[in-house]
């Protein structure tokens, strides 16, 4: 095999990068529909920065908690300051930097383990394909969470190396990110991991447990044998192959994180782990916050497909946290043997982070940067270094590169849109266009979108903000409503509800239904979504859609928003 020097290994892998990175944003660009979500966070993003924040709801008509507090204020608004400043196209490259940023943060954790980047950049493919479950839609307020958790898991690499920034930069983190989004106690659990970690290895405390068990003693692990080394954190072994691997070790760290951690270490991370919960205490609602969340996190949710935990086996858009965790899983457990010193707060993580995604399809993200930051020695102990992997994972990112570009890159667009199905498009040009003033019944997926065109002049009766602002007595009135069971019809007889507007694709309350109540059908969507009012608005809105206009208002022109 012909000699290839280091810095034709090192342009090889910068194009690799470079052909990962122009994939991961052209799919990205492909997938560019609004989350529903997206609307109420621009809703109180909006109503910051005109002056206030919501305390408590105003769009909606049913009974709400007497305090709305949003756990993801500070989403909405980032979310509407660069809408307002930079225009739509903004939400979608932001989405991109994030998910660009967390592979990026995860790798560079990698490195710190001491793992080879042609390893990396080999386990960042499955890693990509797991997070893009989070970062598909456009966009929600999650997306912050899973790139600061890949920022906190490399602080804390950092911090365990010896490094002191992380010791400012960790609370800094903490802070906004519990006023963006409540998986910010996510980081607050990897930073009481790799806390507890420190004080049940340090000195003093593993001299007491090994007093009180000899065979269980917790002494620092002999130093690798001497030889010529095979690489950052890879050091030569007695057996010709494969080599031992100094999981958890980085370039010019060795000596340093074979050492217990003294006192002082322990003592800071303690100090900065209680920092990081007092700084969730700077925001908008203080104590009161945690009175919510508390419950909030505990909340089942089963209702929701993407809070339920994630089946065995299927083929659905979570085959790469599957795919993710196999690989992980096979290479960890083949590889353990050859790791000599195992990062456990690492391990640990990914422990939990797999459960979380097994628990809750939402989280596979977290495996991905856990597994991109931890599982690498594993593999490279595998690997050994038996031949050149530069080159071969060079050519599989130029084909994945290649495909992505005819797959995706022509219907790519950095503009995001909200089409008919998606949302209640036409449903709601109509209302709006007739100036129509109400209540109108709205299913739990599209309340958000609804609110966002047409509030003050019209109410909803249900929205994705769920349990920040309804009591699960009003979840369960407009989900008996929707499911056409029981005494469905108690909606409309406790409020006046003057519009109805149906999703057909998700929901089993139909039309006929409807009519046979004395609602009156205006339209009815490619079988896809419906209108319909009571009678004394009927004329209004049949003359209002037989003048629609052809093309549909944008939901993301502030302009149009401000000549309501």
């Amino acid at each position: 095999m012909a000699f290839v020097s280091e810095s034709q290994s090192r342009f090889v892998q910068g194009v690799t990068v470079l052909l990962g990175v122009f994939a991961l944003a052209v799919v990205l660009a492909f997938h560019n529909i609004t989350d529903g979500d997206l609307w109420a966070k621009l809703a109180i993003g909006s109503s910051f920065w005109n002056g206030h924040l919501l305390r408590h709801d105003v769009f909606a008509f049913t009974p709400t908690l007497p305090l709305y507090i949003d756990h993801e204020w500070g989403a909405g608004v980032v979310f509407y300051a660069l809408l307002q400043w930079f225009g739509p196209s903004s939400l979608v490259v932001l989405r991109m930097v994030l998910a660009i940023g967390l592979l990026a943060l995860a790798f560079l954790t990698g490195r710190r383990q001491g793992c080879d980047e042609t390893i990396l950049l080999l386990l960042a493919l499955p890693a990509a394909a797991c997070i893009l479950t989070g970062y598909i839609p456009v966009a929600r307020s999650h997306v912050f969470t899973f790139f600061l958790f890949a920022a906190t898991l490399f602080c804390l690499e950092e911090m365990r190396r010896g490094g002191r920034w992380p010791a400012v930069a960790l609370p800094a983190l903490m802070l906004f990110w519990a006023n963006l989004h409540g998986g910010f106690v996510a980081g607050l659990g990897v930073i009481f991991i790799y806390a507890a970690w420190g004080i049940v290895t340090s000195r003093g405390v593993s001299q007491f447990i090994a007093k009180l068990w000899p065979a269980r003693t917790f002494a620092s692990p002999r130093p690798a044998p001497a030889g010529r080394g095979l690489g950052r954190g890879v050091s030569s072994s007695p057996r010709p192959s494969p080599p031992q691997v100094c999981g958890g070790e980085g370039e010019g760290k060795l000596q340093k994180s074979e050492m217990r951690p003294t006192r002082n270490q322990v003592g800071l991370m303690v100090l900065v782990a209680a920092a990081c919960v007092a700084v969730t205490l700077v925001n908008p609602y203080g104590l009161e916050f945690w009175r919510y969340l508390v419950p909030a996190l505990r909340h089942p949710r089963l209702r929701i497909l993407e809070w339920r935990p994630l089946p065995l086996l299927a083929w659905d858009d979570f085959w790469g946290f599957r795919l993710l965790f196999v690989l992980t899983v096979l290479g960890v457990a083949a590889g353990w043997r050859f790791v000599e010193r195992k990062n456990w707060p690492g391990l640990a993580v990914l422990a939990v982070t797999a459960w979380m995604g097994w628990r809750s399809r939402r989280h596979g993200p977290f495996l991905a940067a856990a597994a991109l930051a931890y599982a690498g020695p594993y593999f490279e102990a595998l690997w050994a270094r038996r031949f050149n992997l530069v080159a071969p994972v060079g050519l599989i990112y130029a084909a994945i590169a290649i495909w992505v570009a005819l797959r995706f890159l022509p219907d790519a667009s950095l503009y995001p849109l909200s089409p008919i199905g998606e949302d209640p498009v036409r449903e709601v040009d109509i209302l709006s266009q007739a100036g129509a003033k109400g209540n109108a019944a709205t299913p739990f997926a599209w309340g958000s979108y609804i609110s966002w065109r047409l509030y003050p002049n019209i109410k909803i009766s249900m929205d994705g903000r769920y349990e920040t602002t309804y009591p699960e007595s009003t979840f369960d009135l407009n989900n008996t409503f929707y499911d056409h069971q029981g005494d469905w019809l108690r909606l409309a007889r406790e409020f006046k509800v003057d519009y109805v507007i149906l999703d057909l694709q998700s929901e089993p309350l139909r039309p006929k239904d409807l009519e046979a109540a004395g609602y009156v059908l205006i339209t009815n969507v490619l079988n896809v979504s419906a209108l319909l009012c009571l009678p004394e608005h009927a004329a209004l809105l049949q003359k209002t859609a037989r003048a629609l206009p052809p093309v549909t208002v944008d939901p993301l022109d502030l302009n149009a928003r401000r000549g309501r």
